[in-house]
């Protein structure tokens, strides 16, 4: 399949560039394109062969030599997305996917009209541990609980051990229309709320949260579209410029389970982490999930089965696969062998409704009115 390679930041470098290249029999890159023009050079350089450069992204959609374009510019990608399936391309993007449910109405519908692929990459729904956690679900009796829980240290802290070379030389005015438009999104997603809450929805739910929710539906687990009850701390509305705040909330999942959702700013926390764990009527499963950025390991999945006896099904130290790796491969067998595509644009559609379902609770908890698509959701 031949690919494009949209933004090249730091996940471009650290982790899909070198999984291309591992998947060499599937993939190659034949075009590249970042804002940076150093960067781009730099590397378009260690890619086999030589790839077109653009500084602008819409060559690449256009590029008819491509066969599909992977996505990895900051922030949503539902614009870019749009112009690549228009140009009957393939597409996978990093997440966040949209801030809209339209956005994900829409283009599901565009790519279906014309018989592409468009695939979210939820990572953490296919790491290789998932599949395992799965099955010794069935084995737990009826579920009774779902706890998630992250521990988020400062992205600095994340990236401080890895190697990477940082963008430089951007051109400022199509970041800033770029950063525009998706604030634009967030009037059309919440309304006209306080700075703080729309950074909150945009930033941390979207841009960090959603993960958990796509990790919950691989385990078999739909995203709740209400919440019952939502904290954040501390927490300003008003305040655009703040750490984000600590959050957790509540709510029924279908089946009956409770959902707790917990995800802590720690930001002198040592590493990142992030756990979850299934309660049965018979037993349990823990899921130690990997770093966002770390080496390509799956999950360590543990489970205290109906004998009362604890074991470990599957430890990610004996891998060399990621979840990373794996949604490589399922986006290639969707587009060359129809193969199963989880996480399109109707899962995009669910998180994006669940989220906003999160900063409605809060709003309404904190005597905030709230339009758009969430106005409904109080």
């Amino acid at each position: 399949m031949r690919i494009g390679v949209i933004g090249l930041g730091l996940i471009a470098q650290v982790v899909h560039v070198p999984n291309l290249a591992r998947l060499g029999d599937r993939f190659v890159v034949t075009h590249v394109s970042d804002l940076s023009p150093s960067l781009m050079a730099t590397v378009a350089a260690v890619l086999p062969g030589t790839p077109r450069c653009s500084i602008d992204a819409t060559e690449v959609c256009a590029d008819p030599e491509l066969d599909a374009v992977l996505l990895l510019t900051p922030g949503a990608h539902a614009a870019l997305a749009e112009e690549a399936l228009l140009e009957g391309k393939h597409v996978i993007a990093e997440k966040p996917f949209c801030v809209t449910q339209a956005e994900a109405d829409r283009l599901g519908r565009l790519a279906a009209e014309r018989d592409l692929v468009l695939q979210v990459a939820y990572m953490k729904a296919y790491d290789p541990a998932i599949p395992a956690a799965r099955a010794a679900i069935e084995d737990i009796g009826d579920v009774q609980l779902v706890s998630v829980e992250v521990r988020h240290p400062t992205h600095e802290r994340q990236i401080a051990s890895l190697d990477f070379r940082p963008a430089r030389g951007a051109d400022k005015k199509t970041v800033r229309a770029a950063e525009a438009a998706e604030e634009r999104l967030g009037v059309e997603a919440l309304g006209d709320v306080p700075v703080g809450l729309d950074h909150l929805y945009r930033w941390v739910l979207l841009g960090s949260v959603i993960h958990e929710l796509s990790a919950l539906r691989a385990l078999g687990f739909e995203p709740p579209g209400r919440w019952e009850h939502v904290q954040a701390w501390p927490f300003d509305p008003g305040d655009g410029g703040a750490d984000p705040p600590s959050l957790a909330g509540t709510a029924q999942l279908d089946g009956g389970a409770l959902l707790r959702l917990q995800w802590l700013w720690v930001p002198e926390y040592p590493r990142y982490e992030e756990s979850i764990s299934v309660v049965g009527s018979r037993g349990a499963i823990h899921l130690e999930m990997p770093q966002p950025y770390g080496p390509n390991v799956p999950a360590r999945l543990t489970m205290r089965g109906p004998d009362g006896v604890g074991r470990v099904i599957t430890d990610g130290r004996q891998w060399r696969d990621s979840g990373f790796l794996e949604e490589l491969r399922v986006f290639h067998a969707a587009v060359t062998a129809d193969g199963p595509n989880p996480t399109g644009a109707a899962a995009a559609k669910v998180d994006t409704a669940s989220l906003q379902g999160f900063t409605a609770q809060l709003a309404h908890q904190l005597g905030i009115e709230l339009g758009g698509e969430a106005g409904s959701l109080a």
